[in-house]
C-alpha cells in the first residue's frame, strides 16, 4: 500500500496535446507515466539523500520544474527539492522550517504560484507549534509566513491543495479537533475561511484539483450507499462553498494517497485506485475520469514503482510570461 502513495503531475507531451503524468519512485527519482498505458519511463537518476513519503508535489510548467516536499537525510531537515523535468537533475534544494514527524511529510502541503514560480507550503513550524501556510522565494530560499491555521489534528497523509491564481485563494485540507475540513487562505491578506465537510451527506473531497474551466475545485468524494461506501466525483464551489456530485463511481472504491491530477484540455481527472471489492494485495490502476460526467474513460494497470502526481500544463490564470522548458501544448 505504501508504494502507492504517489504524486500525480501533468506535463505536456512532445508535439501532442495529450498530457504526460510525472511521479517519484521509491528511490526519489523522477519518472514519466503514460496516461493511456500506465507505463513509466525514467527521467534522470535518484536523489540519494532525499526521503519522501507523502507524495507532496507540484509542477511549475513555465520553468519545467517538479517540486517536492521531503526530508534531507544528510542535513536531517525538511526540504523543498526542485527537479528539472527534462533532465531529472536537482535545480533547487531549500531547507524548510517545518518540524518532521516519524513519517516524512505528515500534515504538510505544497502548491505553486504560476504567476511568479514561487511555492506555497504548509506544515508545523515546531513539534507542538501552529500549522503555518507560507510562501517560499525560489531564488532566495526565504520562507514568508502567510497564515496560521487552527489544525489541531493532522491527517496521516500530506494535505491535498488547490490554488486559484486570479482570486489568490489557496485551499488546503487539514484535520481539526473534530473533523477534516478545507481551509481557504487568501495569500495576499492571510484571511482564512473554513469550509466544513460532511462525509455522511457526501459533501467531502478526498483529493483536490483546480478546474480552471469551471472555476471550481474537483476531486474524489465518497458517500454512504446501501450500508457501504461508494466512490464519487465531486465539485466544490470556492465562493458559495456548495458541493455538487458530478457522478457516481460504483466500480472503483479504493483511492490511494489522496492525490489526483486534472488535465483541463482532455477534461480527464487521473487518480490511483483499485476496483470495488479488491484485496489489499491486488494491483493498482491509473484511473481516468471524465471531469464533466464522472464516467471512467481509462484504467490501465500502474507499475507501483511510483509515488504518483498535480497539473503542469500552463494555468489559464497565469500572468507570468511563458519562459517554458516543457513543450507548449496544442490549442
Amino acid at each position: 500500500m505504501l508504494a502507492a502513495l504517489a504524486t500525480l503531475a501533468l506535463a505536456a507531451a512532445l508535439a501532442s496535446s495529450q498530457a504526460e503524468l510525472l511521479g517519484i519512485t521509491e528511490q526519489v527519482a523522477l519518472e514519466s507515466i503514460s496516461p493511456s498505458s500506465g507505463a513509466t519511463k525514467p527521467i534522470g537518476g535518484p536523489v540519494s539523500y532525499e526521503l519522501q513519503a507523502q507524495g507532496l508535489s507540484t509542477v511549475d510548467s513555465a520553468t519545467g520544474t517538479y517540486f517536492l516536499l521531503g526530508f534531507n537525510s544528510s542535513s536531517t531537515r525538511a526540504n523543498l527539492v526542485g527537479i528539472n523535468i527534462a533532465s531529472g537533475m536537482v535545480t533547487t534544494d531549500i531547507a524548510m522550517p517545518f518540524a518532521e514527524s516519524a513519517f516524512v511529510g505528515v500534515g504538510q502541503s505544497i502548491d505553486v504560484d504560476p504567476t511568479d514560480g514561487n511555492i506555497f507550503a504548509g506544515g508545523r513550524m515546531e513539534t507542538h507549534g501552529p500549522h503555518v501556510i507560507g510562501k517560499i522565494d525560489i531564488k532566495s530560499g526565504k520562507f514568508t509566513p502567510i497564515a496560521s491555521l487552527n489544525a489541531t489534528f493532522l491527517p496521516v497523509l500530506g494535505a491535498a491543495t488547490a490554488f486559484i491564481p486570479n482570486t489568490r485563494q489557496l485551499f488546503v485540507q487539514l484535520g481539526t479537533a473534530s473533523a477534516i475540513d478545507i481551509f481557504g487562505v487568501n495569500v495576499e491578506t492571510g484571511k482564512i475561511t473554513k469550509i466544513p465537510q460532511d462525509p455522511e451527506e457526501g459533501r467531502v473531497l478526498t483529493t483536490m484539483a483546480l478546474d480552471a474551466k469551471t472555476r471550481s475545485l474537483i476531486g474524489l468524494g465518497v458517500k454512504p450507499s446501501n450500508g457501504t461506501l461508494e466512490r464519487t466525483l465531486v465539485r466544490l464551489d470556492p465562493v458559495s462553498h456548495s458541493y455538487t456530485t458530478v457522478g457516481d463511481i460504483p466500480a472503483w472504491l479504493v483511492e490511494s494517497g489522496g492525490e489526483s491530477a486534472l488535465d483541463t484540455f482532455s477534461r480527464t481527472l487521473y487518480w490511483i485506485g483499485q476496483p470495488t471489492g479488491a484485496k489489499p494485495t491486488d494491483p493498482f490502476h491509473l484511473v481516468g475520469l471524465n471531469a464533466d460526467t464522472g464516467a471512467v474513460v481509462s484504467s490501465p494497470l500502474l507499475v507501483l514503482r511510483l509515488r504518483p502526481a498535480t497539473c503542469c500544463r500552463p494555468c489559464p490564470d497565469a500572468q507570468r510570461p511563458a519562459r517554458r522548458i516543457v513543450p507548449t501544448p496544442q490549442t
